[in-house]
């Protein structure tokens, strides 16, 4: 995951980097790094990717054309519990 990915991911979801951090549980600090210089770790990639996926956010790192990607799945109404 680029920088630009969460950027493009952020934009997608009309996050600033506050929503982000607190959406997968980083420090602002941390967001603001990896959107400068890169992922440092596997266990910030993974709470990347999990506050991405629970908001709906598809990532592909190669395409059909070949190429990383984002988009928005389609969100299926939640069934109500009873």
């Amino acid at each position: 995951m680029t920088p630009a990915h969460i950027k493009a991911a952020r934009a997608l979801l009309n996050w600033d980097q506050v929503t982000l951090a607190e959406r997968s549980d980083l420090s602002i600090g941390t967001i603001r790094l990896a959107e400068q210089q890169g992922i440092a770790s596997a266990q910030t990639r993974a709470k990347l990717l999990r506050a991405f996926s629970r908001a709906g956010l598809a990532l592909y790192f190669q395409d059909a054309d070949g190429g990383p990607g984002l988009r928005l799945r389609n969100r299926r109404p939640r069934r109500r519990r009873h």
